[in-house]
C-alpha cells in the first residue's frame, strides 16, 4: 500500500523530526499513528508510506532489519515486510554489529540474549538487562552489577559497577557508589580504570569528548573532558547534550560575565 502523506502534522505524530544517520542509511523512517490504540509503520524520504501501519510497537531499520511487536511477540523484518526472523521473543533491540539482543521468559523471568541476523541464538538468554554491542563489547547485568562481554559472551569486564554506559572512542562510562554518592569514571576495552572514578555524573564519549558532572555547593556544573581525562570545557554548565558533527547544546541557568543565560550551541574548543 503506497500513498502520500497529506495531512502528517494533523494526522500523525512522527517518533523523530529530522532524518539520523540511520535512517540515513535505511531510508526509512519509523512513523506511528495518531490513535487511541497507536500502529507503527514506516515511510521513505519522500513521506511515501513503504510499510503501513500495522505493528503494536517497532524500532528504526538498522543493518537492513527492523524489530516489530506483531502478534504479542517481537521479530525481525526486512524491508519487504517479511519476517526474516520469526516473532516470538517477549521483547527485542535492533540490530548492532551484526548482532540483537532479545528477550525470553526463562523460569518465569524475564532474561535477555543475543542473536545473529540468521536469527542463531549466540548468548543464551540469562541476564536481566543487557545492553547493545558497541565496539565488540556489550554490558550485561549479573546480580545487580554491571560488567561487560564480547561477541562470543566471555566475561571482558567483571561485574562489579552499579551503573555502565556503551564503549564509545574506546572508553566507557561506569559508577560505583562511594557514601550513597554517584562517583564517574572510564574504563578501557580491558577493563582498566584509565580516567579516574571522581564525577558525579558521566557521559559516553562523542567526537572525542565526553560529558562530565561534578555537584558544586548543590548546583550541576557540567563539562567536557578528552580521552586522556583532561578537562577541556570547564565545568560550567548547568545541562548539556553530546558533541554532533562539532557542536554541542548546552544550558546556562543563571547570566554570567561569559555565558547569557539559556540553550546555547559551543563547539569543540568550547
Amino acid at each position: 500500500m503506497k500513498h502520500k502523506i497529506l495531512f502528517a502534522v494533523m494526522a500523525f505524530a512522527y517518533l523523530l523530526p529530522f532524518w539520523t544517520a540511520a535512517q540515513e542509511e535505511a531510508a526509512y523512517s519509523l512513523i506511528v499513528n495518531n490513535t487511541f490504540i497507536p500502529k507503527y509503520g514506516y515511510v521513505d524520504k519522500d513521506g511515501t508510506f513503504v510499510i503501513d501501519f500495522k505493528y503494536r510497537d517497532a524500532q528504526e531499520f538498522s543493518e537492513g532489519l527492523a524489530a516489530v511487536l506483531y502478534g504479542g511477540k517481537w521479530g525481525f523484518i526486512d524491508k519487504n515486510e517479511t519476517f526474516v526472523i520469526p516473532n516470538k521473543y517477549t521483547n527485542a533491540e535492533s540490530f548492532h554489529e551484526g548482532i540483537a539482543r532479545v528477550q525470553f521468559i526463562v523460569d518465569k523471568r524475564r532474561q535477555w540474549g543475543y542473536i545473529d541476523k540468521n536469527g542463531n541464538e549466540i548468548i543464551p538468554p540469562k541476564y536481566a538487562e543487557a545492553g547493545l554491542f558497541s565496539e565488540g563489547l556489550a554490558r550485561v547485568n549479573v546480580n545487580k552489577k554491571w560488567g561487560y562481554i564480547d561477541k562470543d559472551g566471555n566475561e571482558i569486564v567483571a561485574p562489579k559497577y552499579n551503573l555502565a554506559g556503551a564503549f564509545s572512542d574506546g572508553l566507557a562510562p561506569v559508577q560505583m557508589l562511594e557514601k550513597r554518592i554517584e562517583k564517574w569514571g572510564f574504563i578501557d576495552a580491558n577493563g582498566n580504570e584509565v580516567i579516574p572514578l571522581i564525577y558525579n555524573k558521566a557521559g559516553e564519549f562523542s567526537e572525542g569528548l565526553a560529558p562530565v558532572m561534578k555537584a558544586i555547593k548543590s548546583t550541576q556544573k557540567w563539562g567536557f573532558i578528552d580521552r586522556q581525562g583532561n578537562e577541556v570545557i570547564p565545568l560550567k554548565y548547568n545541562q548539556v547534550n553530546t558533541f554532533s558533527e562539532g557542536l554541542v547544546a548546552v544550558y546556562v541557568a543563571k547570566k554570567t560575565n561569559t555565558s547569557p543565560k539559556g540553550w546555547g550551541f559551543i563547539d569543540l574548543d568550547g
